[in-house]
């Protein structure tokens, strides 16, 4: 650390005190930047599983991966930000809140049974 002070061109106490101030707050820059790391990567690991689960076993045929995306947010409002859960999926909020403002389909409201009998 002496080192990289004197290359730094730091004297005394003042410049030595400003020295770690920097560091302190790169530090800390650096935790933050960690710390949103680490939550995207556990909302990726959580959206992956349950979008591998849904293709293997569709309970409602396949479906757009918008909706998996969207649904997926809906789900797990309540353990990360609205922001955070729109950027690691990208989607766009104003997606989402249409998504979920928009009524029903009518053929998604039919039974899988029925359509299949149709066919």
């Amino acid at each position: 650390m002496a080192s990289e002070v004197q290359q730094a061109g730091v004297c005394g106490f003042e410049g030595f005190a400003v020295y770690q101030q920097q560091q302190e707050l790169e530090l800390d820059q650096l935790r933050r930047k960690n710390h949103r790391l680490r939550i995207e990567r556990d909302l990726l690991k959580k959206y992956t599983a349950r979008r591998n689960a849904e293709l293997f076993f569709p309970r409602w045929g396949l479906r757009e991966r918008k909706e998996l995306r969207f649904q997926f947010i809906e789900t797990h409002r309540d353990e990360w930000p609205m922001t955070l859960r729109c950027d690691v999926l990208e989607v766009r909020r104003s997606g989402f809140y249409a998504w979920r403002n928009r009524p029903a389909s009518v053929r998604s409201l039919q039974p899988a049974d029925v359509v299949s009998e149709i066919k």
